[in-house]
């Protein structure tokens, strides 16, 4: 299955400011992923090598991130953790909406 990515901050996560996770972990740049609600039930904890390609289908970047976080998107959304921010601006990050894929490790 192809995802989208969006990525998020602590600027724009829930609580507001923080890096809590819904595991219970503190999320970290580039190794926290949050996912659908069903997804995590079934998965949470678990690493994945995360690729995520350009506009023309080449690997822009690849990551190992765990899944520790559930968004609110549809299921076809991955949501990297950016880092900590004063003010968001997630929308315009340069990974942001490419597509991704994934497999467990």
């Amino acid at each position: 299955m192809s995802y989208k990515l969006t990525v998020y901050c602590s600027a724009c996560n829930s609580p507001k400011g923080s890096r809590q996770t819904a595991i219970g972990a503190t999320a970290t740049a580039g190794l926290t992923v949050a996912v659908h609600k069903n997804l995590y039930k079934q998965h949470k904890g678990r690493r994945i090598h995360l690729i995520i390609y350009d506009n023309n289908g080449n690997v822009m970047s690849e990551h190992l991130p765990y899944i520790q976080d559930i968004h609110g998107n549809s299921s076809d959304i991955i949501d990297l953790y950016i880092g900590e921010r004063d003010v968001c601006d997630c929308n315009r990050h340069p990974w942001s909406l490419k597509r991704c894929n994934f497999e467990f490790i």
